[in-house]
């Protein structure tokens, strides 16, 4: 199991690599679930998601992150979906893992950024985020396209 400060200090170095090239000004987070689950609540693309039935119910969704707009951004971790998530990989898997979804979050921040659309299309910004991930981050793009059918990023 990755505890809070591990999942942080991850975060924190693929966020300090990732601001070499783009400035993003980003807060990163971590909350236990009952925590998290009132945060997600009150999102407007996570409740487009439990509107359009993508998910059932958030307590037994996959979310393990969410992205949170405002200055700076928030990138919020839930420690307990991502440890239910990763809990078969490797240890240093589990460490990619956590990197590899920060990485995930941090394009759809420079993809909401720089087109300045609406919240609702993170929600369609996927393809373009894995795209920029694969072209920059193969390592860490293999790793969600690995594991895609236990997430939902």
């Amino acid at each position: 199991m990755i505890g809070e400060k591990e999942i942080l200090r991850l975060a924190g170095e693929i966020y300090s690599e990732f601001s070499i090239n783009y400035l993003i000004d980003v807060k990163i987070e971590v909350l236990a679930l009952d925590k998290f689950l009132k945060l997600a609540e009150k999102i407007d693309y996570v409740k487009t998601i439990i509107d359009g039935k993508k998910i059932k119910s958030l307590k037994d969704s996959p979310i393990s992150i969410l992205t949170i707009n405002g200055e700076p951004y928030r990138i919020v971790f839930c420690k307990n979906t991502v440890n239910k998530i990763s809990r078969r990989l490797s240890k240093q898997k589990q460490k990619d893992f956590i990197k590899a979804i920060t990485l995930h979050e941090l394009y759809h921040i420079l993809n909401y950024e720089s087109k300045r659309e609406l919240v609702y299309n993170y929600l369609f910004s996927d393809k373009n985020t894995l795209e920029n991930m694969k072209e920059d981050w193969k390592d860490f793009y293999k790793i969600l396209e690995d594991n895609k059918k236990k997430i939902r990023l």
